[in-house]
């Protein structure tokens, strides 16, 4: 992630893959890894697709409003978001510093969540 916060996106999408090798050979990268790696179009094309999975096999909200606030939806990540805070998600402890959250910290919801949890 770091890397394509850096916007080395090539290096970012290695880094992903090498990830990937070592998980074992059921990974297959999501819409974060895209986003990240600088493939937006690859990104939202997989993500309804993981919304649906998320509801079925009860993936991780955080990881889900992480991932929708990566690509710009908003009220997604605020949907996912607030399930997370529902079931008290421990990862919502960085959500005042994690870098996924970049895109949503400017609207009122975020700063009402961060107040629910005393970071704000």
């Amino acid at each position: 992630m770091a890397c394509g916060y850096r916007g080395l996106k090539a290096e970012a999408w290695e880094a992903f893959q090498r990830s990937g090798k070592l998980r074992g050979s059921g990974w297959r990268p999501g819409p974060l890894a895209y986003a990240l790696a600088g493939d937006m179009e690859k990104a939202r094309a997989l993500i309804d697709e993981s919304d649906r999975l998320a509801r079925m096999r009860g993936w991780r909200a955080i990881d889900m409003a992480r991932t929708h606030a990566v690509l710009g939806n908003k009220d997604k990540a605020f949907e996912w978001l607030e399930k997370a805070l529902q079931v008290r998600d421990p990862q919502l402890v960085w959500l005042k510093v994690d870098p996924r959250f970049g895109n949503i910290r400017d609207d009122r919801r975020y700063l009402a969540a961060l107040q629910r949890l005393n970071l704000g």
